[in-house]
């Protein structure tokens, strides 16, 4: 069933159109598979994950989804074209899998700081990329300015397929072009101990202009 759900996922998310993005904040919602979710029949979870994909394909189609992509072990991204919370949220109470409690969403004020986000083309194929989520922390200024060094030189590198920041403080995002570990653990963010979550992320490519 998970693996279904994975290609049912990348199959629509590829086919869904380009939608032309102009430069602004977006929302980034993270879907964190419920632990606690209700257990169901398996038919009924195929029906919800049915509707669940066709909501991710209307939004799609209608310019209001603009990247989403499954997480390996469940849970996923979607990045929204807006801004407001309260907005994204009316958008995606229409998802019958989210309606469900099938995830737990956190909702953020995306502003992206490197790779802007195009969406997904028609044709594209799908890849994986390393997510990177870093937690809300303090942070001294020395450690964000040795942060910063670092990304800018794997950005002239091509290692680099999106960062952002969440308002208010929340943290933000790093996606990285490898699977390397060393490049996640060399970055200052981490040696300080920021706290962080990093997980293999199946998306279409160009999604970030890339």
């Amino acid at each position: 069933m998970r693996a279904l759900r994975f290609l049912v996922i990348l199959l629509i998310v590829t086919l869904s159109a380009t939608v032309p993005v102009v430069a602004q904040r977006y929302c980034y919602v993270i879907l964190n598979t419920n632990p606690d979710r209700t257990v169901l029949p398996e038919e009924e979870v195929r029906k919800l994950m049915e509707g669940h994909l066709a909501n991710i394909d209307r939004l799609a189609q209608e310019g209001k989804l603009l990247v989403a992509g499954p997480f390996d072990g469940g849970g996923g991204v979607f990045i929204m074209n807006s801004g407001d919370t309260t907005v994204v949220r009316e958008w995606l109470s229409t998802d019958p899998g989210i309606r469900a409690e099938r995830w737990k969403l956190e909702v953020f004020p995306f502003e992206p700081v490197a790779g802007q986000v195009c969406g997904g083309k028609s044709d594209a194929r799908m890849v994986t990329y390393t997510w990177v989520r870093f937690h809300q922390a303090s942070i001294p200024s020395d450690i964000a300015d040795d942060h910063r060094r670092y990304i800018d030189d794997l950005s002239k590198s091509g290692e680099i397929i999106s960062e952002g920041i969440f308002s208010s403080a929340r943290g933000g995002i790093l996606v990285l072009r490898s699977d390397s570990l060393e490049l996640i653990n060399n970055d200052p963010l981490v040696r300080h101990g920021v706290p962080h979550d990093v997980k293999k992320w199946w998306v279409a490519e160009g999604s970030f202009c890339e």
